[in-house]
């Protein structure tokens, strides 16, 4: 709680705000050239479409073989080939989700989850792309299937090394660094995580709140701080939607997705 205002009835809560990131359009010079473009999703999604289209045409070539030109560079094998498509179609369903384009997306995205070897840290990326597109085209109940957290396995995420890279002198801080930066789940929890709380959004629009709960319930099992915002807040929105507005008061003081009642309780049983 960043201040109070206000008195009874009239009282006001203001909270600390999040930094949220989004997509702002990017305005070149005055004087850049129409045949220099600016580097905007929209010219992005040109990208992918042209690329997308070089694809199929040397995959259509009768003479090449097992191996795919990939003029200037070497040739590329099959599988060397299918996983280039498949990182393009990815990049496309990102593209396109930022345009707001959910049914190019979509189609992005089945095209891409086709691959039997895909990936699997691009399949993680499919599934979470499809589940935005579907619940932006409105078919809620299929991308609340589509989200399965149990299915994560931990070796998806062992090959991956994301840590930050040591500071320079000079440049920006860690915390403004971190927060300026993509994030893509390091290990299988954390993938867990992203899914647990995408799902819980999912019930929550569906109005089912009892399992929206069950959900960041899940998240304990995982080790997951009780201080991580996007569960607080979503902890607080089930409450308020519930109508516990002293639970949700609680939550917001605390700054904890469970509220100390349901803790004590919980260690109570274990106990």
């Amino acid at each position: 709680v960043q201040v109070i205002e206000g008195q009874g009835i009239n009282r006001k809560l203001l909270l600390t705000p999040m930094r949220l990131q989004s997509h702002k359009p990017m305005v070149g010079p005055v004087d850049s050239h129409s045949a220099i473009p600016l580097p905007t999703l929209e010219f992005g999604s040109l990208c992918v479409k042209n690329a997308l289209h070089l694809l199929r045409m040397n995959k259509n070539d009768p003479f090449s073989g097992s191996h795919h030109s990939s003029m200037p560079g070497p040739s590329l094998t099959s599988s060397e080939f299918d996983s280039l498509q498949a990182s393009i179609l990815a990049c496309g369903a990102y593209i396109s989700l930022g345009l707001c384009d959910p049914v190019v997306a979509l189609d992005y995205c089945n095209k891409l989850l086709e691959y039997s070897n895909l990936n699997p840290q691009l399949r993680f990326l499919g599934t979470m792309y499809k589940t935005e597109a579907l619940l932006l085209n409105g078919r809620v109940q299929e991308a609340s299937e589509l989200l399965s957290p149990v299915l994560i396995q931990d070796s998806w995420f062992s090959d991956l090394n994301l840590e930050p890279e040591p500071l320079q002198e000079g440049s920006q801080s860690a915390p403004q660094r971190v927060a300026s930066r993509n994030e893509f789940p390091n290990t299988g929890n954390q993938a867990r995580l992203i899914t647990y709380l995408n799902l819980c959004s999912i019930f929550c629009m569906n109005r089912d709140f009892e399992k929206a709960r069950s959900c960041l319930a899940s998240l304990s099992n995982l080790g997951v701080e009780n201080t991580h915002p996007h569960a607080v807040l979503l902890a607080v929105y089930i409450e308020l939607q519930m109508g516990n507005v002293g639970s949700a008061l609680q939550l917001i003081k605390r700054h904890q997705y469970i509220s100390a009642t349901r803790t004590d309780k919980k260690k109570a049983k274990k106990s």
